[in-house]
């Protein structure tokens, strides 16, 4: 009787030892880079409408809605690529934390997005447009608060209020 029990405990040993029996972790699915497609908003010649341009960009398979935002909004500081796209923001500023929250994306900037700015109502207008309107699809939500340096600001350049969330605008999309 007392060697059966052994045999008994043995199998069961060997049994939980098996991958994939629940002796084991199990094996976490390795991301893998893919190719995701993203639009981005650049200015006109004229400072007027927003111009969209088309990227591809690598994320993980596994990238969070937070992950693709933060990829898009580097693309974005980077600036276009297509000829007769203008930036909408300065290269310094840099990205300091996107958080998603209910139907609120929160996308919290370095002070150069304020301090570096070119300023002017249009100049104002076409970036925080053109961040709502590249990020806010990708989150999928309404509206988008843009911070700086964690604390929400009344103006970006002195012209638009950026107190309170934004919806996004296809209006100021040339078509």
């Amino acid at each position: 009787m007392r060697h059966k029990k052994l045999v008994y405990i043995l199998l069961l040993l060997f049994i939980i030892s098996i991958p994939g029996t629940g002796g084991c972790l199990p094996n976490k699915k390795s991301s893998q880079p893919v190719n995701k497609k993203i639009t981005l908003y650049f200015a006109d010649q004229q400072a007027m409408y927003l111009l969209p341009e088309t990227r591809t960009v690598s994320v993980s398979d596994q990238a969070s809605k937070e992950e693709i935002v933060k990829k898009a909004l580097e693309e974005l500081i980077k600036g276009p690529q297509k000829e007769g796209h203008y930036p909408t923001i300065p290269e310094q500023t840099e990205i300091l934390e996107v958080k998603k929250e209910k139907d609120i994306l929160y996308l919290d900037f370095s002070e150069e997005l304020q301090t570096r700015h070119p300023g002017g109502s249009a100049g104002e207008i076409l970036t925080i447009m053109s961040i709502v309107n590249t990020t806010a699809p990708l989150a999928g939500v309404e509206k988008v608060q843009i911070l700086i340096t964690g604390e929400k600001q009344e103006t970006l350049a002195g012209h638009i209020d950026i107190s309170e969330p934004i919806k996004q605008d296809t209006a100021i999309i040339k078509k």
